[in-house]
């Protein structure tokens, strides 16, 4: 959010929370964030989605060794949705290729796939070493750990 939020691009943003799999804490680590970026970007509209029961129906119905992609895919589909019922002109996410398995050219285009707004990425050629400098050149590093 920071690093589009810097060009001057306002913010909103989706959170998806999956109670028991994801605590209070972890919610509350997100408000704390948008908080924090708020000083850079102005206020953050913040959606927090329950995502427990969509995961919990994909577990049951989805071959397994698909899972991730598929629960990445419906997230980028609601995130989409409210940006579109607010108005926003494409989506902005932390990924960078190869920071994780889930992160590669494939997994990147299968996710954009079910989107019709574009889908920047503006770490997308960062290190995990590049974004830790920044986050804790803004201050976000010990609220995000």
């Amino acid at each position: 959010g920071y690093m589009i939020a810097k060009r001057g691009v306002a913010l909103e943003a989706s959170y998806f929370h999956a109670p028991p799999y994801t605590s209070e804490r972890a919610k509350e680590k997100v408000v704390d964030l948008a908080r924090i970026i708020a000083a850079y970007a102005g206020p953050i509209r913040l959606h927090v989605v329950n995502f427990t029961d969509i995961q919990l129906y994909i577990y049951d119905q989805c071959p397994h060794d698909e899972l991730t992609i598929i629960m990445r895919r419906y997230m980028m589909k609601i995130a989409e949705h409210f940006a579109k019922e607010d108005g926003c002109l494409g989506l902005i996410t932390g990924e960078s290729i190869g920071q994780v398995a889930s992160q590669t050219m494939q997994s990147l285009a299968a996710t954009n796939e079910v989107c019709t707004l574009p889908v920047y990425r503006p770490l997308i050629g960062f290190d995990k070493k590049e974004i830790v400098e920044v986050s804790e050149r803004i201050g976000s590093y010990e609220t995000s750990i």
